[in-house]
């Protein structure tokens, strides 16, 4: 468990290290404070199955759909 969590924040050092800070604007800083705030305490049913997604999972895949399409589109 405690190997998940250190690849995890060698992960995101990376990634904070790596961010492309002109390319951030005023709406960054605003998504990632309602992310953090209220983003997991909002969930959705899920129809027809027994499960619900948070917001936050809606947020994380939007980020991953926009940012790193290439890296899906190749794989």
């Amino acid at each position: 468990m405690r190997t998940i969590a250190v690849v995890g924040a060698v992960v995101a050092v990376l990634r904070v290290y790596r961010l492309p800070i002109q390319q951030l604007d005023l709406r960054y800083p605003f998504l990632v404070l309602v992310t953090l705030v209220i983003g997991s305490r909002i969930t959705v049913q899920i129809p027809r199955a027994k499960g619900h997604i948070s917001v936050s999972d809606t947020f994380k895949k939007r980020y991953i759909h926009k940012h790193c399409h290439e890296v899906w589109v190749q794989s």
